[in-house]
């Protein structure tokens, strides 16, 4: 019975060392650039539902984001 309490007890504190807020660490990138990649994860999908993207760019735009 100890055994299993602390196996749990391990559990739960992995889960909330994930849950706890990180410092954000933003890095600059060309917007663009990553508009492009969201086209391209979604256009499989946009493609079976007939939608397409229309993107005009406006020089060099830099955006700040967070990485995954």
């Amino acid at each position: 019975m100890m055994c299993e309490l602390e196996r749990r007890t391990v559990t739960v504190d992995a889960l909330l060392v994930q849950a706890k807020p990180h410092a954000l660490s933003a890095e600059a990138a060309q917007a663009e650039k990553m508009i492009e990649q969201v086209i391209a994860i979604l256009s499989p999908q946009a493609a079976m539902q007939a939608i397409g993207f229309l993107v005009e760019s406006h020089g060099d735009t830099v955006i700040d984001f967070e990485p995954n």
